[in-house]
């Protein structure tokens, strides 16, 4: 026990300074993936909890034992609900609203289901599988399997098949193994669930096949989650890789002067001359807020196959086309907004465009755009 103990600390302690070198990282990069810093600070803190479980003191006492199981599944509860959102901000604008009923439903069956248990079961282990706990148990695994099969495996394999590049892949088989894990321990709920058998022989047969193979499945969980952490550590910028073509970056004044484009490479062709975009542009900002008396600026135009994003301030905007917005491309838009606005300060007053230094331009796209490659400005 003392030995499990302080390994499973030591491991906690390992995975907290992964975690901390991440969200450093991505913080001095100045990379917008929220979502998946609040994921990970908890799961940290679920793993972090976890381990009072295994205290000696705590064994015999059923009611707490019981409470910190429930502060622990609320923990992970949060942490999938978050990568659910980060996942989705990769390939998205926003959650659809069918993704979002399920993750909401799973969120909600599990923390009903352990703290129902908590409450109306307090003297009986969280191990001797009620039903509501059993429930919780299924939900979690079961919305694992969501979050990491249908959206992380879904989203890294169409990024691999748009760019081809083995970090996509790795980063899939990634999400590959944590959803094995997930799915292992789903079958082990429904077992349980269907058997009404309070202690599921797939669940606490300890030394059988099965048992190891519960545990295998959660080392490779485990270890899928350092794997991802670790390959974005060294890759940080991969959190803005953009899988679909994107055309173009502008920036325009609100009046319709062109300040400075620059066309990116893709796999196909999609040109239109600055003349004709930047008098449509203007366009569109005084018919939205002259004709409809809008008080907020449009944020885009959309088709099933191209968009047109806005980012705007009070006297420039900035476009981007693409063949499908992201919450990660629109985030990197007003960032890269913010920062023009800084090294810019005074490139429009008073009517008059002050071009000077224009071609730092360039460096701004790199630093918020790692993996656009320009192939023409002015």
């Amino acid at each position: 026990m003392v030995y499990t103990l302080v390994m499973n600390w030591i491991g906690t302690a390992f995975i907290g300074v992964v975690v901390l070198v991440f969200i450093f990282k991505g913080l001095k990069h100045n990379y917008n993936a929220n979502y998946l810093f609040v994921s990970l600070t908890f799961s940290f803190i679920g793993i972090f909890i976890e381990n009072f479980l295994y205290f000696p003191s705590n064994a015999e006492n059923a009611q707490k034992l019981n409470f910190i199981f429930a502060l622990h599944i609320t923990s992970f509860t949060f942490y999938l609900f978050f990568m659910f959102m980060f996942l989705n901000s990769l390939a998205r604008v926003k959650p659809s609203t069918g993704n979002l009923f399920v993750a909401a439903g799973f969120f909600s069956v599990m923390l009903i289901g352990v703290w129902q248990h908590y409450i109306f079961f307090p003297e009986m282990s969280y191990t001797n599988g009620t039903m509501c706990v059993t429930t919780a148990r299924l939900a979690y695994d079961l919305f694992g399997v969501f979050v990491f099969g249908w959206h992380g495996m879904r989203t890294y394999f169409n990024i691999y098949q748009k760019i081809k590049e083995r970090l996509a892949f790795t980063f899939f088989l990634s999400q590959a193994f944590m959803t094995l894990g997930f799915a292992i321990r789903a079958i082990r709920e429904v077992w349980s669930l269907l058997a009404k058998i309070p202690n599921s022989p797939i669940i606490y047969a300890e030394g059988t096949f099965l048992g190891a193979l519960l545990n295998l499945c959660d080392i490779l969980a485990l270890m899928a989650i350092i794997v991802f952490l670790f390959m974005y550590i060294s890759n940080i910028e991969y959190i803005v890789r953009l899988p679909d073509d994107i055309y173009f970056l502008g920036i325009y004044t609100l009046s319709g002067l062109k300040i400075y484009r620059a066309s990116f490479q893709t796999s196909k062709e999609k040109d239109v001359e600055d003349k004709i975009l930047s008098g449509i542009f203007s366009a569109f900002h005084s018919i939205f807020k002259a004709l409809f008396k809008s008080e907020h600026p449009i944020e885009s135009i959309r088709s099933e196959d191209f968009s047109l994003l806005f980012s705007t301030n009070s006297t420039i905007m900035v476009v981007m086309a693409t063949d499908k917005p992201t919450f990660i491309l629109k985030s990197a838009m007003e960032q890269f907004l913010k920062r023009f606005e800084n090294e810019f300060p005074d490139i429009y007053n008073d009517n008059f465009l002050d071009l000077s230094n224009i071609e730092d331009v360039r460096e701004i796209i790199k630093n918020r755009f790692p993996f656009l490659r320009i192939v023409k400005d002015n």
